[in-house]
């Protein structure tokens, strides 16, 4: 039973943010969130409450299967917590000028590295890279920057 559609739902969710762009919607369809992991934009996982194995997965460029049955809660928890990325392998069928082929790809699956934000007070606050606050000058900025894609690779 979906609860989001109902007009008198148990959680009095409001209806009028339906189908509107740009304003929160209920994924879960009523269920309660146990755990929400957010790596970047289109790049998330949330665990239900109460259940063992009901998750949503979300990771933007990986193939569906691929996030099903490689991909776990624990992996974008891992990936946030050590900053440890994960690699998947991937098989995709491709055409290039009406030539059709296989290729396998080695993909970067989860990645919690950002190079648009500084991470600050227990990777939870974030300031974009050049606020004034941050106070690091533009060499040590960019030689930060090329740390972390190495750390991140």
């Amino acid at each position: 039973m979906n609860l989001i559609l109902q007009e008198n739902n148990i959680h009095n969710l409001p209806r009028k943010n339906r189908k509107v762009l740009g304003k929160f919607k209920d994924e879960m369809n009523g269920k309660i969130l146990e755990e929400f992991i957010g790596l970047d934009s289109k790049l998330y996982s949330n665990k239900v409450f109460a259940s063992n194995n009901d998750e949503m997965k979300k990771a933007k460029g990986v193939k569906k299967n691929i996030i099903k049955n490689q991909i776990t809660h624990n992996d974008y928890k891992i990936c946030l917590e050590n900053k440890i990325p994960k690699t998947v392998k991937q098989k995709m069928i491709r055409s290039t000028k009406h030539k059709i082929y296989t290729i396998e790809q080695n993909k970067r699956g989860l990645s919690s590295f950002d190079d648009k934000r500084c991470l600050f007070d227990q990777q939870t606050d974030t300031l974009p890279w050049g606020h004034y606050k941050i106070n690091i000058e533009r060499k040590k900025f960019i030689q930060h920057l090329q740390y972390l894609s190495e750390k991140g690779s």
